[in-house]
């Protein structure tokens, strides 16, 4: 059984790679004036178009009021748009707007060169046990906070 000094260690590295991460996004998404957030909104409405505010928030794993909030800055500045749904006249369906998709592609481009470069430092093998670790951590502390 491992030892709560092991957890912390573990732990502390997970956070470390979040920061160092983080910190890496923070700064490519600014060049272009957009947080990692704004970023991803544009990621899932290009890979999901017409998605609810519902099926979007836990995509970005917030809350809906949240979601709502980005969204409204998001539409006044030209970046997406929302049509009403026609199947369910309460809600709303979220696209890109001409000014969005061309900001993602954009920010895309440079993003997946960020993310090459962040892990091409890692080869064939470390790359696939850390997928492995990674996703099994992701589920549990998904089944643990989210139930």
């Amino acid at each position: 059984m491992s030892s709560p000094d092991n957890y912390q260690s573990v732990y502390q590295s997970m956070k470390s790679i979040s920061l160092h991460l983080d910190n890496g996004e923070k700064s490519l998404f600014s060049r272009f004036g957009l947080t990692a957030t704004r970023f991803f909104v544009l990621k899932h409405l290009n890979d999901y178009p017409g998605i609810n505010y519902i099926d979007l928030s836990e995509l970005l794993l917030c809350t809906k009021g949240n979601t709502t909030r980005i969204i409204k800055g998001m539409l006044n500045d030209d970046l997406i748009y929302r049509l009403e749904n026609p199947e369910d006249r309460r809600s709303f369906q979220l696209y890109l707007s001409k000014l969005g998709e061309q900001v993602y592609k954009e920010v895309n481009l440079e993003y997946q060169e960020y993310v090459t470069e962040m892990l091409s430092k890692l080869n064939e093998d470390q790359l696939e046990v850390f997928r492995k670790i990674s996703s099994s951590i992701e589920k549990e502390l998904s089944r643990a906070v989210y139930g």
